[in-house]
């Protein structure tokens, strides 16, 4: 059992995200006790959330400041690009 996502993060190497609005993002993936502070190299990142657009940002956010693991990256990256191609 987990009590914070980042214990929840180096107990398994995937995790489905649901979540509403870009704060609680935020919250489960940069916080101190977040995902990305597990520094899990296997971890895939599944989200389910209606906060696609801000979860680009904050992925390319995660992997411009080298916090992204490889799976990450690969998503900010596609992310990125696809964003790029709708504008």
């Amino acid at each position: 059992m987990a009590i914070t996502p980042k214990d929840l993060a180096q107990q398994t190497n995937i995790i489905i995200i649901m979540v509403s609005d870009v704060k609680a993002m935020r919250e489960i993936t940069e916080s101190p006790i977040g995902l990305f502070a597990a520094d899990s190299p296997k971890l895939t990142l599944i989200s389910m959330s209606t906060v696609t657009e801000s979860l680009e940002k904050l992925m390319v956010k995660s992997y411009n400041t080298g916090k992204a693991n490889e799976d990450l990256t690969a998503i900010a990256e596609t992310l990125k690009n696809y964003y790029k191609n709708q504008k």
